[in-house]
């Protein structure tokens, strides 16, 4: 015995062995993952749940919550009792299921996902009494998911068979479409098929990886509404397909042991039942037109009353006006061998196209000379995928991307297909059948360590962001980056010299390695492709470069500035975000001292600034439903209201660290943006005190608070900012800021905002979160500054560690 734990080989196979009887049991072929779960458990199938915290990185970017799962489930032992939610503004959620799960190129699997909202979600939709959002398999949508709300019944499942393309296979979430929500799932499974199954032959004759979507799966006969799927005492469904029950019929039942197929695995209680009927039977189907279907139907000879060939003889036909798809006559007791108790499944060898009508009827009929009627134990109905599922992006680039992925851990929760159907949110793609890598941005991503050498394969690549991370190290060779414009590595802490490849790089135009600790020589020809003006470099703030006298045009900010001027020039070149900090510092600065100028204006009917500031500085009243200051109103609304102006919070508009912004009118048509904080039943003194300061403050460059709630939640009202902003015009996704003044006009009116706030109110007020999503910009493109005193609602000291660090005091 001692001798046998020696061996390495045995020693893991015991612990694997062990490790699967501890809370659940091994189920060989099997992934079943609760979605918001938080432990393992055996639901009252025997089905072994895992919880999704231990599948993979996906719960590191979804919200759990629980839900009362359906009537029909057992709340203490269901996947249905929990689910995950993903409300981050990223492209797809992916959970994908690789060989630790079983998954093997070209083998075939049942892949299901479940979803169970329950009442109500955790968050506002759309369209009031729906949610709706894509679900992706591979590259490729799999389906649109509309749900009604509140969700009653059962749950809203999605299932299909598809042939695995890799050794593993991606099944995504994503709200990116038109008019879509935030997703949430409840459940997702995998299950082994067998390759000698009827209808994975089917799908093998169709076409390499177009997959089969289940549309019905029908228990004829079942005495009672209980659905059949696997059970842990072998008598369900060896795949865990759910048999849904047909009972308003005439049926027909045996408790005798039914021959049945061991690839095809119907269960035994489907095989035990049935629908007869003394002549006929008709059952019509409605599907969505214009697509391919196959049928398969299950039939049995269940009556001891048949025992020889010719007593029950029917005719099974399925059409669709005068389209006839399938017409073939059934001698069950003859084709299963001469044998009572025994199965016959018969399929349509081709599929069946439906058009427009979006229905068939399938029809059993006897025939002249047959005893007895037609019978039918069980049914399922696919539909054909559209197409091959698509091979997503460049195997290469796709591979290179994993490898980058799994460099950094702040990155790890990114998998399922870079490019398609929705890219990653930090690079972009050619627009080809196989897309390549095209640009790559992350931008304050949290990256540390040494640049991956990987970056050098992508040989389409034509920009790569770096920038404001944590990585060290050398610059490794990128000379393969023959397509590469854009090189931006500032502010991070890169050491030694400055390549020679860099200069030999073809197509560079912008090289900023600004605020590193770069040393040694700038390479010859890189000097002179700068000095030519064929290519814009900077390396300020890298002081062993900037000391040297030669490099200084290239070092335009002196090395012993403070970092937030060397960044002025890593803004210009990589992002605006650090050009607004810098130049609202100076403007700050600017406005101080033209203020002690400028003398006060004659006119006393035309309000100057210094008279609309020195509002700040007036004591406050106490909090009352109506606080009037200057003929400006903050109102107190009721609950009621909110929910009226809202339409049930029906609009959201954003989503930040300390609520939900949802759009509203109020009297009169005029918009208005509603922020619902985040529950802090305990900080309502906390809360009167910043709707309070909030009244007093009077500035253009703020934005104006309109009215609160203190009811049911703690909520603010403000004026509707209709360009969005600052966040989402620099990305593309709001007003494109075209011409760089709009650019420097908007930082200055930033900077007179943050001088009032400090200036001119008493005690000062400090933003501690100034960044550009806190930066709106109303229609005519005016910046104003938004969430001034949210931060001190936090739940506790330590949620500081979200504000922006550039702009609180270090001693803090």
């Amino acid at each position: 015995m001692e001798s046998m734990f020696r061996n390495p080989f045995i020693i893991i196979i015991f612990y694997s062995l062990l490790l699967c009887s501890v809370q659940v049991e091994c189920q060989e072929g099997f992934a079943s993952i609760d979605c918001g779960g938080s432990s393992r458990y055996s639901d009252v199938n025997g089905i072994a749940w895992i919880p999704d915290t231990d599948f993979g990185n996906i719960s590191t970017v979804g919200k759990p919550t629980k839900v009362t799962p359906p009537v029909s489930e057992n709340a203490y032992s269901s996947p249905l009792a929990s689910m995950r939610y993903f409300p981050d503004d990223r492209s797809k959620f992916c959970y994908t299921f690789n060989s630790d799960h079983g998954v093997t190129k070209d083998s075939v699997y049942l892949i299901r996902a479940s979803f169970w909202a329950g009442s109500s979600l955790p968050y506002a939709t759309r369209i009031a009494g729906q949610v709706k959002f894509e679900l992706l398999i591979y590259a490729d949508v799999w389906d649109e998911v509309v749900i009604p709300l509140p969700q009653t019944g059962r749950e809203e499942i999605r299932e299909m068979y598809v042939i695995a393309l890799w050794d593993y296979i991606d099944v995504c979430l994503t709200g990116k479409s038109s008019d879509s929500d935030i997703p949430f799932i409840s459940s997702l499974v995998l299950r082994t098929l067998s390759s000698s199954m009827l209808a994975i032959s089917f799908m093998n004759g169709q076409g390499i990886g177009r997959p089969l979507l289940t549309k019905k799966r029908i228990n004829y006969g079942q005495s009672s509404n209980v659905y059949i799927r696997y059970q842990g005492d072998g008598l369900g469904d060896s795949y865990d397909r759910i048999w849904e029950p047909n009972a308003d019929v005439t049926i027909l039942s045996t408790t005798e042991t039914i021959g049945r197929n061991s690839d095809e695995g119907t269960p035994m209680e489907v095989l035990q039942t049935a629908r007869v009927d003394a002549e006929i039977i008709d059952i019509n189907f409605t599907v969505p037109s214009g697509k391919f279907f196959h049928i398969e139907m299950v039939y049995a000879e269940i009556s001891p009353s048949v025992s020889a060939v010719g007593e029950r003889v029917f005719n099974a036909e399925i059409f669709n006006g005068s389209n006839i798809f399938f017409d073939s006559d059934y001698d069950i007791y003859l084709e299963a061998g001469n044998e009572t108790y025994s199965v016959l499944i018969s399929s349509l060898i081709k599929p069946m196209l439906v058009g427009s009508e979006g229905s068939f009827e399938f029809r059993l009929q006897k025939t002249d000379t047959s005893t007895f009627g037609p019978l039918i134990c069980g049914l399922e109905l696919f539909q054909l995928f559209d197409r091959n599922l698509s091979l997503g992006t460049d195997d290469a680039d796709a591979s290179i991307i994993r490898n980058i992925v799994s460099a950094f851990l702040s990155l790890e929760s990114w998998t399922g297909d870079p490019c398609l159907p929705y890219a990653y949110n930090w690079l972009t793609c050619d627009n080809v059948s196989r897309p390549h890598i095209s640009t790559i941005s992350l931008e304050d991503h949290k990256l540390s360590g040494p640049i991956p050498s990987q970056f050098n394969y992508l040989k389409l690549l034509t920009k790569l962001s770096l920038a404001v991370n944590m990585l060290n190290g050398s610059i490794p060779n990128l000379g393969d980056l023959l397509h590469l414009k854009i090189l931006d590595l500032r502010s991070n802490s890169l050491s030694g010299q400055i390549p020679d490849f860099l200069g030999e790089l073809p197509a560079l135009t912008t090289l900023n390695l600004d605020n590193n600790n770069l040393s040694g020589e700038i390479p010859a020809k890189l000097q002179q492709k700068a000095l030519s003006s064929a290519l814009n470099l900077s390396i300020a703030g890298n002081p062993a470069l900037c000391s040297n006298r030669t490099y200084q045009q290239f070092c335009s900010i002196e090395s012993n500035e403070k970092n937030n001027n060397a960044a002025l020039i890593g803004g210009l070149a990589g992002g605006f975000v650090t050009l607004v900090l810098v130049v609202s510092a100076l403007a700050s600065v600017l406005i101080c001292f033209m203020k002690r100028k400028q003398p006060p204006p004659d006119d006393t009917n035309v309000r100057s600034q210094d008279a609309d500031l020195s509002e700040c500085q007036k004591s406050a009243s106490p909090l009352q439903e109506l606080i009037i200051i200057n003929k400006k109103q903050v109102q107190q609304f009721s609950y009621k209201d909110i929910e009226s102006m809202t339409e049930n919070l029906k609009t959201p508009l954003g989503h930040g660290s300390f609520g939900t912004v949802y759009y509203g009118l109020i009297k009169a048509g005029q918009p208005v943006a509603v922020k619902v904080l985040l529950k802090h039943s305990d900080r309502r003194r906390e809360f009167q005190s910043m709707v309070e300061s909030l009244s007093r403050l009077h500035h253009n460059n703020l934005v104006r608070l309109m009215g609160y709630c203190i009811e049911a939640e703690f909520i603010l009202i403000y004026e509707y900012m209709a360009k969005g902003s600052l966040f989402d015009s620099l990305n593309g996704r709001g007003e494109t800021l075209v011409v760089w003044q709009d650019r420097i006009r908007i930082a200055v009116e930033v900077a007179e905002g943050l001088e009032y706030l400090h200036n001119h109110c008493t005690p000062s007020i400090i933003h501690s979160n100034i960044r550009s999503s806190n930066i709106l910009l109303d229609k005519n493109l005016v910046g104003r500054i938004s969430d001034i005193g949210i931060s001190a609602m936090a739940d506790n000291p330590g949620h500081v560690a979200a504000r922006n660090h550039g702009y609180i005091d270090p001693v803090e």
